[in-house]
């Protein structure tokens, strides 16, 4: 019986994520040319629209739903709603402070193929594919500067991640091309994430109820997490930790929103 080498289990995970890195960032060159259309249509659509209307900041409510998972390669929604807390503090610029909520899911499968060694003519392998799932909610605040067409924000939030992992290794030998599974393990993990963010972002009102939304973030997490490895149904290895995670995403949101409620008297609207 070959024998367990030690943190075999992150190094399935590692390449795990560096397959998926590959795929995700080709599906987000092969996405974009897509949603240039829609959104210069959006674009051009919403110049002739305010052309004839004011431009408002007279809604306190906004209901949004994100599509940022098919940016990343994985199946999954977010929504996200916020409720400004008062008038413009600022006529000229329009500002004002908002509250957030925000959560969602977002599922991801993954493969993994990593290379052992070579002894004599026999190459030696490991195989693996699982599926993580991931489910959150974020709470928060920020700053809003409506400038013509454009909302732009900065603010914060504190958040909390739950997500599992569930995947399957093979040792493989290979002697030409003919392969033996030499041994089979399962790895399994829960997670408790809690995170704190800062963001920034941008909306642009191509009606003065419908806008489209783009975010970004720099995020600070610390992970507990309990996982472990099985061999034919029996615990090899039992482990509990601590990781302390930072990150950067330029995709954090992209998202649609229809603004409503608590509109605002006409010498609140921005005019043109």
């Amino acid at each position: 019986m070959v024998g367990l080498p030690p943190f075999t289990c992150c190094r399935i995970r590692r390449s795990a994520l560096a397959f998926n890195f590959k795929s995700k960032t080709m599906l987000r060159l092969s996405f974009l040319p897509k949603a240039v259309f829609p959104l210069a249509f959006l674009f051009l659509f919403g110049q002739q629209v305010f052309s004839q209307e004011s431009r408002p900041f007279r809604y306190s409510d906004e209901i949004g739903i994100g599509f940022s998972p098919i940016l990343r390669g994985q199946t999954g929604v977010s929504l996200l709603y916020k409720y400004a807390l008062r008038k413009s503090t600022d006529v000229e610029r329009r500002k004002r402070y908002a509250l957030r909520v925000l959560l969602g899911y977002y599922d991801e499968p993954y493969n993994s193929s990593s290379f052992r060694k070579v002894v004599a003519d026999t190459i030696f392998l490991i195989e693996g594919s699982g599926q993580s799932m991931h489910r959150f909610i974020n709470t928060g605040m920020e700053l809003q500067t409506l400038k013509k067409n454009f909302r732009f924000y900065v603010g914060a939030d504190l958040g909390y991640r739950y997500w599992t992992s569930a995947s399957e290794s093979q040792y493989i030998s290979q002697v030409k091309d003919v392969r033996f599974i030499t041994e089979e393990f399962d790895y399994k993990s829960k997670n408790n994430v809690v995170q704190a963010s800062i963001l920034v972002g941008v909306n642009y009102f191509f009606t003065p109820r419908f806008s489209v939304g783009l975010e970004a973030n720099f995020s600070a997490a610390l992970e507990f997490s309990n996982s472990k490895l099985l061999q034919a149904g029996s615990v090899v290895r039992n482990d509990k930790g601590t990781l302390l995670e930072m990150e950067t995403r330029l995709w954090r949101l992209l998202y649609m929103s229809y603004h409503f409620g608590g509109a605002r008297k006409k010498s609140d609207q921005i005019q043109k």
